[in-house]
């Protein structure tokens, strides 16, 4: 998934209690920043989740620093420079905000930049990019090598609703569900490539003639995110993984039929899908005593069970052309299957007034007192929404993470050995 900084004007009001940060608004995120700061003043704004380049950082002194005696003397980013979610004196901060001076070293016209702009680099000099840890790069990474099956696609990248939610065509018909913080799964009836099995004669007569060695059949497949469990050689990220051929057991597709979801709760070997993240770390005596010491997300799932949640089912040709079911196929089709969709949480809507839909979502996403409790779950925290369009110009998923959650998942990732299994699953 592409991580970018936005061009975006800054509004800043006085954070009581503060002499020397004020907040400020850019757009529908929010951000700490110095008293300096003018209201009105263009920048540029990095949303958590991201991370500066190494260069970037330098050439600006952003990186945390001592001087000869040990006192701090400058720089405010930890030495892996990731722009992450933080709570300071009460007040939110969703990101990093700076004026494009701090760009003037790449020679770009600064004087060019107008608001809404997005990059990742400027004139040849890369500025920023999403965070991953070293571990989830490794997992990634070894997952590369596996052939892709053209009728049985990956996931599609879910874009961020507050950077995006202009792209919605006007008009669109909108559903807000509940975003399930599971591991990607996917499961298809599709023709796939399989070695003809022939005795020693066969395989004589077949190199003579130079017959082909495999044949397209139907059958159906399991995925996560990045891997056919079918073509897969050992074991997977959490094992063997017979929790995913548990999820869909019995259950047959048409021909050329996709359906993809998310697996919740727990794996074969009881332990949770999604790590376990600390309420401790964030220091707030009234959501310890809401959800306790620890959020595990469990989705009403006992140990060594889990739930398969669809958001997404389509009809796929041999020759890879997808047809997107409406959402009200997908919840027909999953009755019929006997398969949960993911909870609609907000009524249908057309979108008329991009800004009544973006306070919707905000309001969805998290509450002025702390985050909503999950739908199906109270024990936790619900991970954020997910808003999906339908129009003439297709389908579309735009999602929006609770701040709670993302400040909980930002500290999981500053140890470099956590594996972000929405990305390397």
């Amino acid at each position: 998934m592409s991580y970018k900084a936005i061009v975006s004007r800054i509004h800043v009001r006085p954070l009581p209690g503060s002499d020397n940060i004020q907040i400020g608004s850019c757009g529908p995120y929010q951000v700490i920043v110095g008293i300096g700061t003018q209201d009105g003043e263009l920048g540029v704004f990095f949303e958590s989740d991201g991370q500066l380049s190494e260069e970037f950082a330098s050439k600006n002194d952003l990186v945390r620093r001592k001087d000869a005696d040990g006192n701090k003397c400058g720089g405010m980013f930890e030495e892996n420079r990731r722009v992450k979610s933080i709570k300071l004196r009460g007040a939110k901060s969703e990101g990093f905000w700076c004026p494009p001076s701090l760009l003037a070293y790449t020679g770009f016209d600064l004087s060019s930049l107008v608001e809404g702009f997005q990059f990742d680099e400027l004139a040849g000099y890369k500025i920023c990019n999403k965070y991953v840890t070293k571990a989830t790069s490794r997992t990634t990474k070894s997952h590369r090598q596996q052939k892709d099956n053209r009728m049985f696609a990956k996931h599609i990248d879910t874009g961020m609703f507050r950077r995006e939610a202009q792209t919605i065509p006007d008009g669109s018909l909108c559903y807000i569900s509940e975003k399930v913080h599971g591991t990607s799964f996917r499961y298809g009836h599709v023709l796939d490539e399989q070695e003809i099995k022939r005795g020693w004669f066969g395989r004589s007569v077949a190199w003579l003639f130079r017959l082909p060695k495999t044949e397209k059949v139907w059958r159906h497949l399991i995925g996560s995110r990045n891997v056919i469990l079918e073509h897969r050689e050992g074991n997977g990220f959490y094992g063997e993984e017979d929790f995913r051929r548990k999820a869909v057991d019995g259950i047959a597709l048409h021909k050329g039929e996709v359906i993809y979801g998310e697996i919740v709760g727990y794996t074969e070997t009881l332990a949770p899908i999604m790590a376990t993240q600390s309420i401790a770390s964030l220091k707030d005596k009234s959501l310890k005593v809401v959800f306790g010491e620890t959020i595990e997300y469990s989705y009403g799932c006992q140990k060594g069970e889990c739930r398969l949640f669809v958001y997404r089912i389509t009809q796929v040709n041999e020759d890879g052309y997808v047809v997107e079911l409406s959402w009200r196929q997908v919840l027909k089709r999953c009755r019929e299957l006997g398969l949960n969709a993911v909870p609609t949480i907000a009524p249908m809507v057309i979108l008329d007034d991009p800004k009544e839909l973006e306070d919707v979502v905000l309001s969805l996403t998290d509450t002025e007192s702390g985050p909503h409790k999950s739908v199906l779950d109270e024990r936790h925290i619900r991970e954020g929404v997910v808003v999906r369009w339908e129009s003439e110009h297709g389908i579309g998923w735009l999602k929006n993470k609770s701040f709670t959650f993302g400040v909980l998942e930002g500290y999981l990732k500053e140890s470099d050995d956590f594996v972000d299994t929405e990305e390397a699953a």
